[in-house]
């Protein structure tokens, strides 16, 4: 029986910040946003979304292996938040770019963590990309 309560992927660096590198790549508004969201929804996490914003990684991929009760936690706070996230802002155009809740939903495991580092043990494992031949 392991003695963490999950696993996530090496952190991302991003040496401009987290919030600057997703303006950069994504868009500025739609970060924004987000922290409206976490301001309406969930304020208690503000503090740590701008520190998480100002920092320089984040746990990508939306990939983590976890137990039941962070599992549930981290759903209950996360979709209502990606539901006002995909109110606000609707369709993008562009396809990639209309990923947009995926995006916003990797940063927001790091808030979450953040927030919670005393409420759950946490390990941190490599990944790995596994090609197959035709």
């Amino acid at each position: 029986r392991s003695c963490y309560d999950v696993a996530v992927t090496v952190p991302i660096l991003n040496f401009a910040g987290v919030k600057q590198q997703y303006a950069k790549n994504h868009s500025e508004d739609d970060w924004n946003i987000l922290l409206q969201a976490i301001q309406e929804i969930s304020p208690q996490y503000l503090h740590t979304a701008m520190e998480v914003g100002q920092g320089i990684y984040y746990y990508a991929y939306n990939m983590f292996i976890a137990k039941r009760e962070f599992i549930d936690a981290y759903c209950n706070w996360l979709f209502p938040i990606l539901e006002y996230c995909e109110q606000k802002i609707g369709d993008k155009q562009d396809p990639y770019q209309n990923r947009y809740i995926g995006f916003l939903a990797e940063r927001m495991l790091t808030i979450f963590l953040n927030y919670h580092k005393d409420d759950y043990e946490v390990c941190i494992v490599d990944k790995h990309f596994v090609e197959t031949e035709n």
